[in-house]
């Protein structure tokens, strides 16, 4: 296994990924090791399998949210 050290992390990065270690129960290394292969992995799937689960993800879902639910949302509580 190899080893490298990351040098100037911003602030705000680093205070959302030690949030998500606790969340996750997990030390900074071992979150920041999780985070960066889930990063990794997204972007070698090829974007015609992404669509694919998401349709079946929708297909699965017990509700459907129309474009009329949309603009129904956006205009909620306006004059």
């Amino acid at each position: 296994m190899r080893t490298f050290t990351l040098k100037n992390i911003p602030d705000g990065l680093y205070e959302r990924l030690k949030a998500s270690a606790d969340k996750n129960r997990r030390s900074l290394n071992k979150e920041a090791l999780v985070q960066l292969e889930k990063g990794l992995l997204l972007r070698q799937r090829d974007p015609q399998s992404i669509i694919e689960q998401v349709r079946k993800t929708r297909e699965r879902l017990k509700f459907r949210i129309t474009q009329e639910d949309i603009d129904e949302a956006k205009n909620w509580g306006r004059p």
